[in-house]
């Protein structure tokens, strides 16, 4: 480590160049394969109940393609009106007109003089169309036909807003990335002040956030690479973005400060160099350990969310570890002295880069030596307050991120407000049957009799809509039982529960065929349960791998222990004070 650092220290071109090809190659990475390495789809790496319905169903209702809803509506005018007709006439003609590579078809009150399509009010109806792809690849399309949403919202006494799969995944793929912007801003902005105020300088302030980026570019470089062939999804950005700052931040900052700090004790550049990577160099890279060791734990939880979070907490981890290994000895080698060059004026003496770190001038010091001093009232007075939020964790609730957490002037959820309030499709969703399995006729018409029976006395179940569907060879069939429980919600996990543990049994015991409940609900069910089963394991590993790592460097086992005891203590006031603020 000491010999890599002094020959990066002495050969700073070499090295530095090398690093401005990496990141050359990981832009051009970036902007040609990036979008299409992630996706915004929520599968599991093992096959839970709902995924194997949905497979169970390919047969029946072949890929699944993204649906969406387009809400016209009127202050002034009613459906049957002509000049309303028209306006729908003309929407639809202009997504026929996007191409059968786009539009698989679209329909409308006029066309099926469906009652479910048009408001209670007689003032709203509905266009319904079907995307001719996944919703994942539906993303791309869906732009163009928010373009004639958007041109035709724009016609006066007519309001005209889309609602689906693969519109609110674009959306919540702009929101996110609006708000990573927004948030990284403000946290790059805050973190770039204070390094200035801490080095006193422009350039020792500036060089750890520059580094922070590189390593974030590069990362997501790497997982360009890696999503075009096992795909991740989309928030695996926010984490890379996340963490790289974090981390890539705190390497550098540490590594600085330990140089300086040499320097003032009048060591040559080298010598300088090589005293800091025996010390803080080396220490950066157990940390990054200790957190490669921590984000495993996000790993082994079989959802691809999960999976992509930690792949990319990964990589940027190891990215940032190499950069503070060999880029920023290089730069070291280069600036010298330089790194305390563009100082701020005022902060001149209060930043002196000749400041005594032991002296008791030193507040940290100070602060430090009263820890020590009085350690029992210490340890009381941190237990005293950090305790009690830790605590506020057991009123914890998850969920999913939904429309219903976007913010309300975004036009998909003043579309979702719409059905809801005038039409039944906002307020009832479906909790799926799927029979996969050779049966007859009979057989699964007597299975759908009792299963309406329990149906109509269950508390959260309205009853079955329709006639089950059922494919030509009688080995799949779809029987679908309206809910008013709202996906991803306790109430609709409770539900999944009982049609899974007695509801289903009971009606379909005369059949040898296979029973899954599937669909958005069970999906989420699914989800939760995996969750909630993986946690223990996860909390295990961390904390195993974290103290083995620990007591094998420092050859104790009171160090490791501590360690372990204020990561969940750090963890639970993390989670309490989640708690606490949202």
């Amino acid at each position: 480590m000491e010999k890599l650092a002094v020959y990066c220290a002495q050969n700073p071109f070499k090295v530095i160049f090398s690093w401005l090809l990496i990141f050359a190659l990981s832009i051009y990475l970036n902007i040609s394969f990036l979008e299409d390495g992630l996706t915004t789809e929520f599968t599991f790496i093992t096959q839970p109940e709902s995924e194997k319905g949905q497979d169970a169903l390919l047969d029946l209702t072949g890929p699944r393609l993204a649906s969406e809803l387009i809400v016209v509506k009127s202050d002034t005018l009613k459906v049957r009106n002509p000049e309303f007709e028209n306006l729908v006439t003309s929407i639809q003609t202009d997504l026929t007109n996007l191409g059968s590579n786009i539009i698989k078809n679209n329909y409308s009150y006029y066309q099926t003089q469906d009652p479910q399509s048009v408001s209670k009010n007689q003032d709203a109806t509905l266009i319904g169309l079907t995307l001719a792809v996944s919703v994942d690849a539906g993303i791309k399309n869906v732009p163009k036909v928010i373009e004639i949403v958007d041109k035709y919202n724009k016609e006066p006494n007519f309001e005209v807003l889309i609602l689906g799969e693969a519109s609110i995944a674009s959306a919540s793929n702009k929101l996110s990335e609006e708000d990573l912007i927004r948030g990284e801003s403000i946290g790059g902005s805050v973190a770039l002040v204070i390094l200035i105020l801490v080095f006193g300088g422009l350039v020792a302030g500036v060089l750890p956030l520059i580094l922070a980026l590189l390593g974030i570019v590069i990362a997501t470089g790497l997982v360009a690479i890696i999503g075009n062939i096992y795909q991740l999804s989309f928030f695996i950005t926010n984490m890379v973005t996340m963490i790289g700052l974090a981390v890539g931040i705190d390497y550098t900052l540490f590594i600085i400060s330990r140089y300086r700090e040499e320097r003032n004790q009048d060591f040559d550049k080298i010598e300088a160099v090589r005293r800091t990577a025996s010390t803080a160099t080396r220490s950066v890279v157990i940390s990054g350990i200790t957190v490669m060791l921590a984000l495993l734990g996000i790993v082994i939880v079989p959802t691809l969310v999960f999976v992509s979070l930690g792949i990319g907490a990964l990589i940027v981890v190891v990215v940032s570890i190499m950069i503070s290994l060999t880029l920023l000895p290089s730069l070291i080698g280069l600036l010298d002295d330089k790194l305390n060059s563009l100082r701020v004026p005022f902060l001149n003496s209060k930043t002196s880069t000749n400041v005594d770190i032991t002296s008791s001038a030193n507040i940290w010091v100070r602060f430090a030596g009263f820890v020590m001093r009085f350690p029992i009232i210490s340890l009381v007075v941190v237990l005293i307050v950090l305790v009690p939020i830790s605590m506020q964790t057991n009123s914890l609730v998850t969920g999913a991120n939904g429309i219903d957490t976007m913010p309300e002037d975004m036009d998909i959820v003043k579309a979702y407000n719409v059905l809801s309030e005038e039409f039944s499709y906002g307020s009832i969703s479906t909790q799926d049957i799927v029979v996969s399995g050779k049966f007859t006729p009979e057989a699964l018409n007597s299975a759908v009799e009792i299963l309406s029976q329990l149906v109509e006395v269950d508390p959260d179940l309205i009853g079955i809509l329709g006639t089950p569907q059922v494919n030509s060879q009688n080995d799949v069939a779809l029987i679908r039982i309206a809910t008013a429980s709202v996906v991803g919600s306790s109430q609709s996990e409770n539900t999944v529960k009982r049609l899974r543990d007695s509801i289903v049994p009971e009606a379909f015991s005369g059949l040898e065929s296979s029973i899954y409940v599937s669909g958005d609900h069970a999906f989420y069910a699914d989800f939760y349960q995996m969750v909630d089963e993986f946690t223990p394991y996860v909390f295990a590993l961390v904390l195993t791998l974290s103290f083995i790592l620990l007591m094998m460097t420092f050859r104790s086992i009171v160090i490791p222990i501590k360690a372990v005891l204020m990561n969940l203590l750090s963890v639970g006031v993390a989670y309490g004070l989640l708690v606490l603020v949202f």
